[in-house]
């Protein structure tokens, strides 16, 4: 009977819907332009200990060579075939990652790229790790057989890999054709030749596509958003099933290496049942990681700010989606812009008009908007505004709504010409093209150009927070009408903000057992001591906090698991 629970609630982790961490890790990162002996280093190092369910990586699959600009990181949307083979390293390499992730309870998330021939989009590489719980103490297990007793809790960690996949296109309209390309594969995308696919012209939307340039003209029309081109990249034929066929292929490749499931790049512009059709066709996970019959996390690219014809929730079917008006709004309210307060998001979420939670893939910003690409403008929050950037994180990881998706970069010389960015091309930090290591300092920060978010204390430590809380519920808000709020997470977690022009200093009810606290904001619990902010909550679940209008972190948290 116990060996018969144990294989159900594994069996049950696994859905294209549902990162399925329930009781285990909650939040994953994007390490954007990582190379791939980076991340199995910092699966190893870092994410696998520090609670880090999972990691997006950029696109794997071979890819168009840019030189004019000189290697925009956007040049990694731009395929030209399904080869494992790009500026972030090899095959073997890329094997070599997934492995090491999946073997640390790290699994890894792959863009993939649909509609247009160069994948994108995420796949997820995938492990099942088990974390046991015995006298409060969590201790990794492989694959653990521990039975469920009285004595003996243990908790599934499941921390995947997911794979950006652009699947929605191949390579655009300009340029010359040659093997300029991250393998030396030829292409010509005047005649839509991808030999190495291989695709033709049949293989592409342009006979589907109703406007006159072959562009989209009109994104209010849900046809040519789905036939015609976007920003010129060729538009695959996704409704033909040779192409189906050869984006189903790419992605069984990376499943059977072990991802864990996709990021759907540009999933708007594919028809939602041309991407069901696809996913049919997709191979369960590999069960080196995963348990028997478990299928591919699938995240998409829907972008849906509540104007757009193209409604989020026709994509609901086949997965997670991107939810981009949660940092559009978030950024607003952190702001204070437009009269906005941090008191209104007492009912944040679905009472935003934000989608059902149990869709939402959200995240205070991503790849494009942090450079002004696509939605948001100057509303998104991002690196360059560390203090209320870290505010946002922490809210959106203290907050139960949606799963979440913390952002890793790298710097480049912005400079702002008329509201924009005109070097918001720069690719990674590289030396003649080639991605630089990602070094780390003494101080566990990143060096050589990497910015490494994720790595910040304060956020590192609310990705904690956001694991020990899961599964309660919000409670105990308060909010001074203004910009001062605090909120619970059931009796495991609480949370204080100060985003005033003044102090704050209250009493407030945390919910939390009685007990001495380490702010997980200023400091840490190292040995069993506080090196921060100490808390003291009395025997009725009351605490005083104080923050002050000039802190730099202007926020405070505690949890269970960081008592002293």
């Amino acid at each position: 009977m116990k060996f018969f629970l144990l294989l159900s609630l594994i069996g049950l982790c696994w859905a294209q819907f549902d990162p399925n961490t329930q009781y285990g890790r909650t939040a994953i990162v994007h390490l954007f332009e990582w190379r791939w002996v980076d991340i199995a280093k910092e699966c190893e190092r870092y994410l696998g200990p520090n609670g880090f369910g999972g990691v997006q990586v950029s696109p794997p699959n071979e890819h168009r060579v840019v030189y004019d600009p000189p290697r925009p990181w956007w040049e990694r949307y731009q395929p030209v075939s399904y080869k494992i083979c790009t500026r972030s390293g090899n095959e073997d390499e890329f094997r070599d990652m997934v492995t090491r992730c999946n073997n640390v309870g790290v699994s890894v998330l792959h863009a993939l790229f649909f509609s247009r021939s160069i994948f994108m989009w995420m796949q997820l590489l995938t492990t099942c790790a088990v974390q046991a719980v015995v006298q409060g103490q969590a201790v990794p297990v492989a694959h653990t057989t521990m039975p469920i007793t009285g004595n003996n809790v243990f908790h599934l960690v499941f921390v995947r890999i997911y794979v950006d996949a652009v699947i929605n296109h191949m390579t655009n309209i300009w340029g010359d054709p040659g093997t300029s390309s991250t393998c030396g594969s030829y292409f010509n995308q005047h005649t839509r030749e991808f030999p190495a696919v291989p695709f033709g012209g049949s293989d592409f939307n342009d006979g589907n596509c109703k406007s006159g340039s072959g562009e989209i003209e009109n994104y209010n029309d849900p046809d040519q958003s789905r036939h015609c081109r976007l920003s010129y990249l060729l538009d695959l034929a996704t409704g033909k099933d040779y192409v189906r066929t050869k984006l189903a292929d790419y992605m069984n490749h990376l499943i059977d290496i072990g991802v864990a499931g996709f990021r759907i790049d540009a999933a708007k512009h594919i028809w939602p049942g041309d991407i069901q059709a696809i996913l049919n066709k997709l191979h369960n996970l590999n069960t080196r990681w995963f348990s028997q019959g478990s299928r591919p996390t699938i995240i998409q690219e829907v972008v849906d700010v509540g104007s757009d014809i193209i409604k989020s929730n026709e994509y609901f079917a086949t997965g997670l989606v991107t939810e981009f008006r949660y940092g559009i709004s978030l950024g607003t309210v952190i702001r204070k812009w437009n009269g906005e307060k941090m008191a209104y998001l007492r009912n944040w979420g679905e009472g935003w008009a934000l989608m059902r939670s149990d869709r939402a893939l959200v995240f205070v910003d991503n790849h494009d908007n942090q450079r002004g690409h696509g939605v948001g403008g100057s509303n998104i929050l991002t690196f360059w505004d560390d203090r209320l950037y870290k505010m946002a994180v922490g809210f959106m990881l203290a907050h139960p709504y949606g799963f979440t998706r913390v952002m890793s970069s790298y710097y480049w010389p912005r400079y702002i010409e008329n509201g924009n960015d005109v070097n918001s091309w720069v690719g990674p930090p590289n030396d003649n093209g080639a991605i630089k290591e990602v070094t780390i300092n003494p101080d566990t920060t990143c060096g050589n150009g990497w910015v490494c978010e994720h790595r910040w204390r304060e956020i590192r430590n609310m990705v904690a927070f956001r694991n020990v809380v899961n599964g309660q519920p919000f409670s105990n808000w308060w909010d001074n009408g203004n910009n001062q709020v605090a909120f619970g997470r059931g009796n495991k977690g609480f949370i204080v903000f100060n985003n005033d022009d003044w102090p704050l200093s209250v009493t407030l009810q945390t919910g939390l057992p009685a007990g001495t606290y380490c702010d997980v904001i200023s400091g840490d619990k190292i040995n069993g001591y506080c090196t921060g902010i100490k808390v003291y909550v009395a025997g009725d679940g009351t605490a005083q906090f104080y923050i002050s209008n000039t802190a730099f972190d202007p926020f405070i948290a505690i949890h269970v698991g960081a008592k002293e």
